[in-house]
């Protein structure tokens, strides 16, 4: 991705637009988070952990605007148009089987539907310096052995000022059988503004999940540094906590 000059803009809390990617295909291997006697599927805990997000944001400031994207094994779709209705944008896409490919490229199948999405949103810059909103990507990505494809960069969103890319990484503990360091490097491609949060996060820690989707709550022109966050992929190899499951009223 061609490096962009440093917006000159103003770190206001203007309104934000959120496009939240959620990756639906489940890894072969990929099993469920015990919960007592129960057995919770990760895209369940994940996904209950987004709802929790919109619900905070929109309580924050009641103009946010939502979209969800789902991608399944090769395929992405727009399942909700930007909304403030927290009830509307709260659909996802059913589970799939397990998926097969190694490979998941992003930029023929992800990318276009973003395009897509916010070509018709995406933010102006005054003369004075002040965006008209944020447009903010968070990519929610949960395998550990498909490796995303990100090589083609040549779209208005990667251009603009005003849209940034999270990325919220949910995996298994690095090792030799699975490609999660691959993964997490090449995520970091997204970083266009130089002010994206690159979250990672075990997929058996179901407490984590939550507090760190929780460090996307703050406004994007407004928050920390990532340099300043205790997240690093290599950290939780010697993260052996045991955890209590959090009461969630919209279940999991």
């Amino acid at each position: 991705m061609p490096e962009l000059p440093e917006p000159m803009t103003i770190p206001l809390n203007v309104k934000e637009k959120i496009v939240v990617c959620l990756d639906l295909t489940e890894d072969e291997d990929e099993g469920p988070i015990g919960f007592g006697d129960q057995k919770l599927s990760v895209e369940s805990v994940v996904r209950a952990a987004v709802r929790q997000l919109f619900k905070l944001k929109a309580a924050m400031r009641s103009d946010t605007e939502f979209a969800i994207v789902g991608m399944l094994n090769s395929k992405a779709k727009l399942i909700n148009q930007f909304s403030t209705d927290i009830n509307e944008v709260n659909q996802v896409f059913p589970t799939n089987k397990p998926s097969k490919p190694v490979e998941v490229n992003m930029d023929e199948f992800l990318f276009p539907i973003l395009e897509q999405a916010l070509k018709d949103h995406l933010p102006t810059v005054s003369s004075d310096g002040v965006l008209s909103h944020v447009c903010r990507v968070i990519l929610v990505y949960k395998s550990s052995v498909r490796i995303p494809l990100l090589n083609n960069f040549n779209y208005k969103m990667f251009e603009s000022p005003g849209v940034l890319f999270d990325v919220f990484y949910v995996h298994d503990v690095p090792s030799d059988q699975n490609h999660v360091e691959h993964i997490f490097e090449n995520m970091s491609k997204l970083n266009n503004t130089g002010n994206s949060y690159l979250l990672e996060v075990l997929n058996n820690q179901i407490i984590n999940i939550y507090n760190t989707m929780s460090l996307l709550l703050p406004h994007p022109l407004q928050r920390a540094p990532q340099k300043y966050l205790n997240n690093d992929i290599r950290s939780i190899l010697s993260d052996k906590q045991d955890e209590e499951i959090p009461t969630n009223e919209d279940g999991l």
